[in-house]
């Protein structure tokens, strides 16, 4: 299932200021959406830890 057809979750996190503020900048220079990036981040470290599958089509 791709991201685009799931039903987002809100949720709150408390994280470092400055990779917050680095995170925003990537945001604006690339033009992808802060959540979309959070997504990706998400994804690369359930990857990491084995939790899913590289071939996982979550995003």
């Amino acid at each position: 299932m791709n991201s685009t057809e799931s039903n987002p979750v809100k949720w709150t996190a408390a994280v470092d200021s400055e990779l917050y503020a680095q995170l925003k900048e990537l945001s604006k220079e690339t033009q992808v959406p802060v959540s979309q990036l959070m997504n990706e981040a998400l994804k690369n470290l359930l990857i990491k830890y084995d939790i899913i599958d590289e071939n996982t089509d979550t995003l």
